[in-house]
């Protein structure tokens, strides 16, 4: 059994961070190719790698960076918006 969990990873010049999952460093890095064969997708590169994570630290859920709940702010705004402390803007 596979105790890693790889994500091709692509850095946008605007500062945004893509995530792929994948089984494998290969997968990982045919997806990277595939997504650089875009042009668009291209121009828009600072850089890539490939990451592998411990199965036991993604969880079952699929949070690469961990979910504590005490962080969750989309959680902390549905419970604002119920209170009607807070509104969507326009």
């Amino acid at each position: 059994m596979e105790d890693k969990v790889y994500y091709a990873v692509f850095y946008s010049n605007d500062g945004t961070i893509h995530l792929w999952p994948g089984k494998s460093i290969e997968e990982c890095e045919k997806k990277l190719i595939h997504v650089l064969q875009s042009k668009k997708c291209y121009m828009r590169c600072k850089r890539t790698t490939i990451i592998s994570r411990d199965k036991e630290t993604v969880g079952e859920d699929g949070y690469v960076f961990g979910s504590p709940n005490s962080r969750n702010v989309l959680d902390k705004f549905n419970k604002m918006l119920d209170k009607k402390e807070i509104d969507f803007d326009a």
